[in-house]
């Protein structure tokens, strides 16, 4: 594990490289040769919309419900009764918004522990974590999207990589 000391140095290198310009770039490179994975830079964060979900649908359940002959009992997954979304602008200078739904394991994990332990603010902690905190000035926010085999078109928020923006100085670019 790469750890997030010293403004997440040992992370740095590994991200900066697979980091394109926009997401309008991965959205042109997937119509032309099927990206399916990118990271880039937000240009600006406008909001984080909390909506209600879609119940699963029964395909998903059967899906969920099927017996692996490798694996015992497993417990089985929470439906999450909402749905996440990052808008956004992206740094493409035409770049007329973007509006992603949020799969990160974390911000589903934070709305069980939050939605049974602050029951009337849930909302306003995953608001001030992913808006607020993530995406705050002094970030240099990150974010991973991909898309599924069956929506090549529609890219999800994967993950979000949020290290504090690091001076010239600190980042070389300066002789001190």
């Amino acid at each position: 594990m790469l750890s997030s000391d010293r403004g997440w140095s040992a992370r740095r290198p590994y991200v900066e490289a697979v980091i394109t310009d926009s997401m309008c770039e991965i959205q042109q490179r997937q119509a032309v040769d099927g990206t399916s994975l990118g990271a880039f830079r937000p240009a600006e964060v406008l909001d984080l919309e909390i909506s209600e979900a879609d119940e699963w649908t029964q395909a998903q359940r059967n899906s969920l419900n099927q017996l692996n002959l490798l694996a015992g009992d497993r417990e089985q997954l929470e439906w999450i009764p909402y749905r996440f979304r990052y808008v956004y602008r992206c740094a493409f200078e035409r770049c007329s918004g973007h509006r992603q739904t949020i799969i990160d394991w974390e911000i589903k994990q934070a709305y069980r522990r939050w939605s049974r332990e602050y029951p009337d603010d849930w909302a306003g902690r995953i608001r001030a974590k992913w808006l607020d905190e993530l995406c705050a000035p002094d970030r240099d926010t990150v974010f991973f999207v991909g898309n599924q085999f069956g929506a090549p078109k529609g890219f999800l928020v994967l993950g979000v990589y949020w290290p504090p923006k690091q001076r010239a100085d600190q980042l070389g670019l300066l002789q001190v």
